[in-house]
């Protein structure tokens, strides 16, 4: 249960994060965009200015991630919502990004003549999450971290979204048992054994499905 509460403490925490981050962010970046139109700016200010709207147009994208996140799964189960992949990365990504160690080659192949999918943004962003901080654990120690995204359609109207990352990979016995609600391999204080059982069932109320790879 106290678990429970802080999740859903950090969750609220972070859309509202996300909130205001957006909200300070947006004129900022008008008024780089006013700058950058202006004849009498320098070539040398001109090269400062874009970078300094390369980097706000990614903390911009960092709040809409956060906000992603942060939406309780639970309560979109009713709705109907779809999305594009192409289009859902652009807003995960930087939050796929931090969350990896330095260093981490990430790769994504998400086309955009992919199939819509019927499941809620923020329920595939905090699937995919639970994914990537496991596999942070899992590239400690690997000597070139590397981590890919690849979506593919089945002809059926179905996309798979094959996560991969050339981490430790997991023993024949976690394999069978890693859904088992409050399976875990990390110690108690630091882990509930509910991402992969969690991430299976939002999924599977959205007609979809979260499976090992070979």
């Amino acid at each position: 249960r106290q678990q429970l509460q802080r999740m859903a403490m950090v969750g609220t925490l972070a859309a509202g994060l996300g909130h205001d981050l957006r909200n300070l962010l947006m004129p900022v970046m008008l008024r780089l965009d006013v700058l950058a139109a202006s004849k009498d700016l320098p070539a040398a200010a001109r090269d400062d200015v874009v970078s300094i709207q390369a980097s706000v147009a990614r903390l911009q994208r960092l709040a809409s991630g956060l906000r992603l996140l942060a939406s309780d799964p639970f309560a979109q189960r009713n709705e109907v919502q779809q999305l594009h992949l192409a289009t859902w990365w652009l807003e995960v990504a930087p939050l796929v990004t931090d969350a990896l160690a330095p260093g981490t080659r990430l790769t994504a192949d998400l086309s955009e003549t992919l199939p819509m999918l019927g499941v809620p943004p923020g329920v595939l962003a905090q699937v995919v999450m639970n994914l990537v901080l496991n596999a942070r654990r899992a590239l400690q120690g690997v000597e070139s971290p590397a981590m890919s995204f690849v979506g593919r359609a089945d002809g059926k109207g179905m996309v798979q979204l094959t996560v991969r990352d050339n981490g430790v990979g997991m023993d024949e016995e976690v394999r069978q048992r890693c859904f088992e609600p409050f399976f875990t391999t990390r110690p108690r204080e630091y882990a509930t054994g509910l991402g992969l059982s969690t991430g299976r069932s939002l999924l599977q109320r959205y007609g979809g499905d979260l499976r090992l790879g070979d």
